[in-house]
Parts: C-alpha cells; sequence; structure tokens
C-alpha cells in the first residue's frame, strides 16, 4: 500500500475501531488506548499489510485480540461495570429517546460472554455481514446466527421480566 493511501485508510478506522474496542472493555480510556495500541501495530506492519486481502477485518482482529487478551489479564470484565450512560443522551451517535431503556440494555449486555457480545455488536450496531464476522472471529457463519439470535433473545427475555416487574411494582406501589 502506498503511505498516503495507508495513512488514510487507517485514519478511517479509527472510530470504528475505538467503537469495537469499547463494545469488548466498556471503559471509554481504555478504549482510546487499545484503540491507539491497535493503530500503532498496523502502521508498524504497513509493509507487511500491503497483501492484505481485506485489511479492515484484520485491523477488527487486531483490536478484539488486544482488548480479548486486557480482559484476559486483568480479568477487567468481572472487576467494572459499563459507563454512565445516562451522562449522554447519545450512543454510537444515535439519540434515543428511552435513555434508561437503552442504558439497562447495555447493562444486561455487559452481562454476556465478551466475543459473544463483541460478535452481536458487530453484526447489530456495527452492521457487519456474517461473511466479515466470520473472517474475524474465524467461527462459521451457522454459528455466528446461532450466537445473534441467542443474544437477541437474551435480551429481549430479561427486558421482558425486568418490565414485568417494574410494572408490579407500578401496581403495587
Amino acid at each position: 500500500m502506498v503511505k498516503d493511501k495507508f495513512q488514510i485508510q487507517l485514519l478511517g478506522l479509527e472510530d470504528k475501531l475505538y467503537r469495537m474496542a469499547l463494545s469488548i472493555v466498556f471503559d471509554k480510556d481504555l478504549a482510546s488506548d487499545m484503540t491507539q495500541e491497535a493503530l500503532m501495530i498496523l502502521w508498524e506492519r504497513r509493509r507487511k499489510l500491503r497483501n492484505t486481502a481485506n485489511f479492515e477485518a484484520y485491523a477488527v482482529t487486531v483490536i478484539k485480540n488486544l482488548c480479548l487478551d486486557v480482559l484476559r489479564r486483568e480479568k477487567f470484565f468481572e472487576e467494572n461495570i459499563l459507563p454512565q450512560l445516562s451522562e449522554s443522551k447519545k450512543f454510537y451517535g444515535v439519540n434515543y429517546a428511552k435513555k434508561d431503556e437503552i442504558g439497562l440494555l447495555f447493562n444486561l449486555l455487559e452481562k454476556v460472554n465478551a466475543e459473544h457480545r463483541l460478535i452481536f455488536v458487530m453484526k447489530t450496531i456495527e452492521g457487519y455481514s456474517y461473511e466479515e464476522i466470520s473472517m474475524v472471529t474465524k467461527l462459521k457463519h451457522d454459528n455466528l446466527r446461532k450466537i445473534v439470535s441467542r443474544v437477541r433473545q437474551g435480551l429481549r427475555n430479561s427486558l421482558k421480566i425486568l418490565n414485568n416487574e417494574k410494572r408490579n411494582k407500578d401496581i403495587a406501589g
């Protein structure tokens, strides 16, 4: 890749890599650090990446591996909670009228296995195709569909249970 072309391609992925990192580690500062580290790794490997068929998939794999290494090494996922989404009305650039439900949804999503959460976020929020996710995760297309479906169903069921509990409290209340 030509240096300028590579630089433009790399900087174009920065926001996407940050969102991927944030969906894994749930910490804005750590996600930013992981993004910068991934960009440095990709920059250092730029000569080797000239022949990479899908640079974006490779970049997502790098950020995924960096973040999962941090989670494993420091047991970050068990020790920290999702940052307060209530401090901002926007998440991923979208205004949400039901801020409380979205916050609740992300709290529930936090409890999902990190790799399953990554697959769910890549498909549902980032809009990756199953083929692209398969390139990153090395999982088969059918397995990815099942994972996304199970995460969706689990989130739906948890939201129904919590909404029923809230409704019962309001009635009793």
